[in-house]
Protein backbone atom coordinates (compact mmCIF):
# COMPACT_ATOMS: atom_id res chain seq x y z
CA UNK A 1 0.00 0.00 0.00
CA UNK A 2 1.27 3.36 -0.94
CA UNK A 3 1.57 5.78 2.16
CA UNK A 4 0.65 9.44 1.45
CA UNK A 5 2.06 10.70 4.26
CA UNK A 6 4.01 9.71 7.99
CA UNK A 7 4.74 11.45 10.81
CA UNK A 8 8.40 12.23 12.18
CA UNK A 9 7.71 10.25 15.54
CA UNK A 10 4.77 7.95 15.12
CA UNK A 11 4.67 7.01 19.18
CA UNK A 12 5.03 10.72 20.00
CA UNK A 13 2.60 13.02 18.41
CA UNK A 14 3.27 16.91 18.87
CA UNK A 15 1.00 19.89 18.34
CA UNK A 16 1.11 21.89 15.53
CA UNK A 17 -0.96 24.88 16.23
CA UNK A 18 0.30 26.72 13.19
CA UNK A 19 -0.64 23.58 10.45
CA UNK A 20 -4.12 25.39 9.78
CA UNK A 21 -3.05 28.92 9.97
CA UNK A 22 -3.98 29.58 6.46
CA UNK A 23 -7.68 27.78 6.92
CA UNK A 24 -8.23 29.16 10.04
CA UNK A 25 -7.14 32.76 9.13
CA UNK A 26 -9.11 32.81 5.95
CA UNK A 27 -12.69 31.45 7.79
CA UNK A 28 -11.85 34.26 10.73
CA UNK A 29 -11.72 37.08 8.25
CA UNK A 30 -14.98 35.87 6.18
CA UNK A 31 -16.62 35.73 9.69
CA UNK A 32 -15.73 39.30 10.59
CA UNK A 33 -15.96 40.48 6.79
CA UNK A 34 -12.20 41.72 6.90
CA UNK A 35 -8.92 40.49 4.87
CA UNK A 36 -6.93 38.60 6.13
CA UNK A 37 -3.92 41.68 6.12
CA UNK A 38 -6.35 43.21 8.07
CA UNK A 39 -6.66 40.40 10.65
CA UNK A 40 -2.70 40.07 11.15
CA UNK A 41 -2.70 43.81 12.13
CA UNK A 42 -5.53 43.09 14.69
CA UNK A 43 -3.11 39.87 16.20
CA UNK A 44 -0.62 42.48 16.36
CA UNK A 45 -2.66 45.33 18.00
CA UNK A 46 -4.00 42.41 20.68
CA UNK A 47 -1.77 42.75 23.47
CA UNK A 48 -1.44 46.96 23.23
CA UNK A 49 -4.22 49.12 25.37
CA UNK A 50 -3.63 51.66 22.76
CA UNK A 51 -0.96 52.74 19.39
CA UNK A 52 -0.74 55.59 17.28
CA UNK A 53 -0.27 55.11 13.47
CA UNK A 54 3.60 56.07 13.75
CA UNK A 55 4.16 53.46 16.62
CA UNK A 56 2.31 50.90 14.33
CA UNK A 57 4.30 51.93 10.98
CA UNK A 58 7.43 51.50 12.25
CA UNK A 59 7.03 48.09 14.33
CA UNK A 60 4.46 46.42 11.67
CA UNK A 61 7.22 47.75 8.33
CA UNK A 62 4.38 49.13 6.66
CA UNK A 63 4.39 52.48 5.17
CA UNK A 64 2.01 54.72 7.14
CA UNK A 65 -0.24 56.22 4.46
CA UNK A 66 -0.87 52.26 2.92
CA UNK A 67 -0.95 51.32 6.55
CA UNK A 68 -3.72 54.10 7.34
CA UNK A 69 -5.92 53.30 3.76
CA UNK A 70 -6.03 49.65 3.92
CA UNK A 71 -5.86 48.78 7.42
CA UNK A 72 -6.87 51.43 9.94
CA UNK A 73 -9.69 53.19 7.86
CA UNK A 74 -11.28 49.88 6.95
CA UNK A 75 -11.30 48.74 10.39
CA UNK A 76 -12.39 51.82 11.62
CA UNK A 77 -15.58 51.87 9.27
CA UNK A 78 -16.58 48.23 10.41
CA UNK A 79 -16.17 49.19 14.69
CA UNK A 80 -13.48 46.58 14.74
CA UNK A 81 -10.90 49.74 16.38
CA UNK A 82 -12.09 52.82 17.55
CA UNK A 83 -10.31 56.09 18.92
CA UNK A 84 -8.93 55.41 22.18
CA UNK A 85 -7.94 58.95 22.52
CA UNK A 86 -9.35 61.85 21.20
CA UNK A 87 -8.43 65.44 20.35
CA UNK A 88 -11.47 66.71 21.05
CA UNK A 89 -12.79 65.07 23.79
CA UNK A 90 -13.16 66.37 27.47
CA UNK A 91 -11.03 64.40 29.60
CA UNK A 92 -12.25 63.32 33.54
CA UNK A 93 -9.37 61.11 34.41
CA UNK A 94 -5.56 61.82 34.98
CA UNK A 95 -4.45 59.26 32.38
CA UNK A 96 -6.46 61.17 29.76
CA UNK A 97 -5.46 64.29 30.72
CA UNK A 98 -1.81 63.42 30.12
CA UNK A 99 -2.45 63.03 26.65
CA UNK A 100 -3.78 66.58 26.48
CA UNK A 101 -0.57 68.63 26.14
CA UNK A 102 -0.70 66.91 22.61
CA UNK A 103 -1.41 70.29 20.96
CA UNK A 104 -1.76 71.34 17.19
CA UNK A 105 0.22 69.71 14.53
CA UNK A 106 2.09 67.20 16.88
CA UNK A 107 -1.45 65.90 18.37
CA UNK A 108 -0.83 62.06 17.25
CA UNK A 109 -4.58 60.14 17.98
CA UNK A 110 -4.14 56.97 19.95
CA UNK A 111 -6.47 53.89 18.13
CA UNK A 112 -7.12 50.60 20.27
CA UNK A 113 -8.84 47.38 19.52
CA UNK A 114 -12.68 47.48 20.25
CA UNK A 115 -14.81 44.05 21.84
CA UNK A 116 -15.74 42.94 18.51
CA UNK A 117 -11.82 43.16 17.46
CA UNK A 118 -10.77 41.56 20.57
CA UNK A 119 -13.70 38.59 20.58
CA UNK A 120 -12.56 38.17 16.35
CA UNK A 121 -8.93 37.73 17.76
CA UNK A 122 -9.67 35.52 20.88
CA UNK A 123 -12.08 33.45 18.12
CA UNK A 124 -8.62 33.12 16.11
CA UNK A 125 -6.83 31.92 18.42
CA UNK A 126 -9.12 29.40 20.13
CA UNK A 127 -9.44 28.12 16.77
CA UNK A 128 -6.04 27.91 16.17
CA UNK A 129 -5.40 25.82 19.52
CA UNK A 130 -7.94 23.35 18.90
CA UNK A 131 -6.80 22.82 15.22
CA UNK A 132 -10.17 22.96 14.16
Amino acid sequence: MFREFLYKDINVKRENILKYYGRIRKQVAKENKVTGAQLDFMVWAYDLVFFTRVHASKDTGINDRNMYVRLLYPLLKKDLIYHHFHRFETYKTFEAARFREDGGHKYRVRFALSKRGVMAVERFYFLLGNGV
